[in-house]
């Protein structure tokens, strides 16, 4: 059996972030805050003091993201999963959820405050791209297709870009919507 650690090289010296007997992988960093995976938890470090804990609990946390002090990940109970932001500057803030509760969210990408992520209902095998800004609410859906898969978002400060596939014959659009214009541009 492997066991991996979490390595952080702040560009003068490597420090050992983890050691322990279970595999801590996927890491993630903004400047000097990390975030990783362990044993379907997620932990947080800021390179100079021990790790912190960001989720205790008998479910399943994957895909943590993190920009600047703030972070999301994927939380998943059965078939639903749900995305959680908290903040880690200092003590970290209580989890907020972000998506429903019920249905499928996956992949949070995080600029800022800004996250985007795919989610659908318990019954739509089509994923749709969702936006929220940490402090508002309700989140902004910004797909609506009844035929067409959106995937591989990314985001960076309130622009959003994603790809759309049509299917049956797999035509696929990359799409670019900016958060301040409320607008979208399709390319072929």
């Amino acid at each position: 059996m492997t066991d991996s650690e979490i390595f952080f090289w702040n560009g003068t010296n490597v420090q050992q972030l983890t050691d322990n007997a279970t595999d801590d992988q996927l890491p993630q960093i903004s400047g000097s805050n990390i975030v990783w995976e362990s044993n379907s938890e997620i932990f947080f470090s800021n390179g100079v003091n021990p790790p912190v804990r960001l989720t205790t609990n008998t479910t399943n946390d994957s895909n943590s993201r993190i920009s600047g002090s703030n972070v999301v990940w994927q939380n998943t109970v059965g078939s639903n999963s749900t995305i959680f932001f908290t903040t880690v500057g200092g003590t970290p803030t209580a989890p907020i959820a972000l998506s429903p509760t019920t249905g499928f969210a996956n992949n949070p990408q995080i600029s800022g405050s800004n996250i985007v992520w795919q989610g659908r209902t318990a019954t739509s095998s089509i994923a749709e791209l969702f936006f929220r800004d940490r402090l508002d609410a309700p989140p902004v859906q910004l797909t609506s297709n009844s035929s067409e898969n959106n995937s591989a978002t990314s985001i960076s400060g309130g622009n959003v870009v994603w790809i759309q596939s049509t299917s049956p014959n797999s035509t696929s659009q990359v799409f670019l919507i900016s958060a301040a214009r409320q607008d979208s541009f399709g390319f072929t």
